[in-house]
């Protein structure tokens, strides 16, 4: 077992090596002489490994590893991956970062009058940064309901089902006809979206709806093309609600 003297007394070598402490924890020594902490575990039959922090001034003390490594161990009790969790942790704060950033930058290059800039701005402060600095965009949750719309088939019926709502959510005018078909809505962009998961038919409905460029016809039968939905508004909007769609539909298949 480690002690803290043991760990200080840790001599680097040509190549890496390791120095084992207890319940699956050890640490790794580099030729450069950095210490880490980490913890090899099994889950669902697959060997993976944590990496719980670095030693030393900056880093974690040996008491703190073993706090990392009990609440890991916790995690693998609830048959939750503890390094999938950390990763998920990185995304998160860099989603955020890149996110503020982006917003900050559009808002500088955006070409709008003053007064749209004020309500744009208004709408992104009041309903979106929110989201993303105070509850980290529900991001474990969106990633698991991602999942599971990858794990859900549809049939050819259930998609146009699916496409046929979207369309309504779209073009919400009763009395016109939509310019476009479902099948036109359901065509794949990517190759990748050719499958008929509920992930797949999602990102093409999505695609195609807010990207435009589909040939349509008006209602009274000219030819034109749908154009790409440029309002921020508009395009939260929409997106916010095919993705309730999408998830309605993965809670009724499951």
């Amino acid at each position: 077992m480690l002690t803290d003297t043991a760990l200080r007394n840790l001599k680097p070598k040509s190549r890496v090596y390791k120095a084992t402490d207890r319940d699956g924890m050890y640490v790794t020594v580099s030729p450069v002489g950095t210490v880490t902490f980490r913890f090899d575990y099994r889950l669902h039959g697959r060997r993976e490994t944590l990496t719980l922090g670095r030693y030393g001034q900056g880093g974690i003390s040996l008491s703190m590893a073993r706090e990392l490594l009990l609440d890991a161990r916790k995690s693998l009790l609830k048959g939750i991956s503890p390094a999938l969790e950390k990763q998920r942790e990185k995304r998160r704060v860099i989603a955020i970062k890149t996110f503020d950033t982006a917003m900050d930058a559009w808002f500088v290059n955006a070409k709008l009058a003053d007064s749209t800039r004020a309500m744009r701005k208004h709408i992104i402060d009041r309903d979106i940064l929110p989201v993303f600095r105070n509850r980290l965009l529900g991001f474990d949750e969106l990633q698991q309901a991602r999942e599971a719309m990858q794990a859900t088939n549809l049939d050819e019926g259930e998609a146009s089902v699916f496409a046929r709502v979207a369309l309504a959510l779209k073009y919400d005018d009763p009395l016109k006809p939509a310019p476009v078909t479902e099948s036109q809505i359901l065509m794949p962009r990517r190759f990748d979206d050719r499958r008929l998961d509920l992930w797949s038919v999602f990102n093409r409905t999505q695609e195609n709806l807010t990207q435009g460029g589909l040939r349509a016809r008006s209602a009274n039968g000219r030819r034109l093309q749908t154009r790409a939905v440029q309002g921020i508004d508009q395009n939260i909007r929409l997106n916010r609600a095919l993705w309730l769609l999408a998830d309605g539909m993965r809670q009724l298949k499951g």
